[in-house]
């Protein structure tokens, strides 16, 4: 097709997929060892880092709405990690089971999981017009997959 190899088989793009593969095992390690109030934020040093590695790696431009992005990360890690509650109580399994067996927890798992699959069953439409839908998904998933990673490590 015009002679153009797919992406995937860029050095570049496999270089990148090795680093994100070695930062997400480091994250999920940082969960045994660290409250999630804690590692969750963190993970705003990527939306940083993806803009400054675009500027310099793909030549792209900053634009203001970036710059707006990366400021809007840093701030919300720094007020969830100012106004998060500490706690010096290990969660053990059995720990873990009971909070998960409660009433309020069962609700809000199926209420997340009733918005992410509303979200996905939008039509193609509303998706592409609106990003936000993928944004919405994502964050409701990763809400779940948080709580998931920090039980079983």
């Amino acid at each position: 097709s015009g002679g153009k190899r797919p992406y995937t088989s860029l050095p570049i793009w496999r270089f990148g997929m090795i680093l994100m593969a070695v930062g997400e095992t480091g994250n999920f390690l940082a969960y045994a060892y660290a409250p999630a109030t804690l590692v969750a934020p963190l993970g705003s040093v990527s939306v940083i880092s993806n803009v400054v590695l675009a500027r310099y790696v793909l030549k792209e431009v900053i634009t203001l709405r970036s710059l707006w992005g990366v400021f809007l990360a840093i701030v919300g890690s720094v007020l969830i990690v100012t106004f998060a509650p500490s706690s010096d109580q290990q969660l053990t399994m059995d720990v873990l089971e009971e909070y998960m067996s409660e009433k309020t927890f069962i609700v809000f798992v199926a209420c997340i999981i009733a918005a992410a699959v509303g979200l996905f069953l939008l039509s193609d439409k509303y998706k592409r017009h609106y990003v936000v839908v993928y944004t919405l998904i994502c964050s409701l998933t990763g809400c779940l997959t948080v709580m998931g990673v920090k039980g079983v490590s």
